[in-house]
């Protein structure tokens, strides 16, 4: 299931990048080429950097490769370093949990709100919030058990 997680959000951050990037360079061949600039292509291109951006953070925390400091870990004996690191993480998870729960309350509020260009309800590009956290999770509760499994 993790494995299949992973793939689906490596498609999502794919897929908007790439939307990203076509976007951009139709719109500057449009603008510089033609005088003419679609209406959705910032709109559109804002969104897929957001949700390409926090797909790669999600994936950062299935690798265990997102920001971490850890000076003060590696000074300490390695039990103490064990509880340590399983510390954090039950922190991170902790603050998950609270962006999905923020998330979803502001995917809410906004959803009667339209987006300037598209005029789509701001709820749909914010649902990423709670969407790409909510994996990140399960992705680090499954490194804590993949580790208490292991060590």
């Amino acid at each position: 299931m993790i494995d299949r997680l992973e793939r689906l959000v490596t498609w999502l951050g794919t897929t908007c990048f790439g939307v990203l990037f076509a976007l951009m360079v139709m719109q500057v061949i449009l603008r510089y080429g033609f005088s003419f600039t679609p209406f959705f292509t910032e709109e559109i291109a804002r969104y897929a950097m957001i949700w390409s951006a926090l797909a790669g953070a999600t994936l950062a925390t299935k690798h265990g490769t997102h920001i971490r400091v850890d000076f003060l870990a590696k000074q300490l004996p390695a039990g103490i370093r064990r509880t340590w690191t399983v510390l954090l993480d039950v922190a991170v998870i902790v603050l998950f949990g609270v962006l999905v729960v923020k998330g979803v309350e502001s995917s809410l509020f906004l959803h009667s709100q339209a987006s300037m260009g598209l005029q789509i309800p701001l709820s749909f590009p914010t649902l990423g919030v709670p969407l790409f956290f909510g994996i990140a999770i399960i992705f680090s509760l499954a490194g804590l058990w993949s580790a208490r499994r292991d060590g």
